[in-house]
Order: structure tokens, then C-alpha cells, then sequence
């Protein structure tokens, strides 16, 4: 219950903009490792960890800010797979 408590008095929007300013971090240094690295793997190991932390980032953002956003990010992601399935079909056709 104390965990419960402390995190409802949490400072949501200081807490989103250390989340989100770590994810910007992330992407503006793995644009460096693709600009500097030509290290194949190097390349895909630095993308794979911002695709991670990205998605990290995501799922606190839905437990802070609460269940409708985990809502929203469902239905956004059944009609993005839903246009490429049915352009998918289509195209087997």
C-alpha cells in the first residue's frame, strides 16, 4: 500500500519528461552510432537497445498516466496490422 501511495503523489509530468528526455537522449546517440559506426553489429545491438528503451518508455507512460492510454496504443496498433494484412491479401492476390 505505501508503494501505491507514493506513486500517486508522484510528479507525473516531471516523471514523463526524464522518461521521454532519456528516449530523445537515445535516439540522438544512436544516430550517431549509425552515422560513425560502419560495424554492422555495433549498428543493430544499438538499435535493438532504442527500440527497447523506446518500448520501456512507452509502457511507463500508459502505468503513469493509466489504463485508457494501453487502450489507445491497442487500438492504434490493430489498424496499423490491420492496413498492412489487408494490403498484404490484397497483393497475394
Amino acid at each position: 500500500m505505501f508503494r501505491l501511495k507514493s506513486f500517486r503523489q508522484l510528479n507525473k509530468k516531471r516523471t514523463l519528461t526524464v522518461i521521454w528526455s532519456l528516449v530523445l537522449l537515445c535516439w540522438l546517440g544512436m544516430a550517431a552510432a549509425l552515422l560513425l559506426s560502419a560495424d554492422r553489429n555495433i549498428t543493430l545491438t544499438v538499435v535493438a537497445v532504442v527500440a527497447v528503451i523506446t518500448e520501456v518508455a512507452f509502457w511507463f507512460t500508459a502505468l503513469i498516466l493509466g489504463v485508457a492510454m494501453v487502450d489507445a496504443r491497442k487500438a492504434v496498433v490493430s489498424k496499423v496490422t490491420g492496413f498492412f494484412r489487408s494490403t498484404r491479401s490484397a497483393s497475394d492476390l
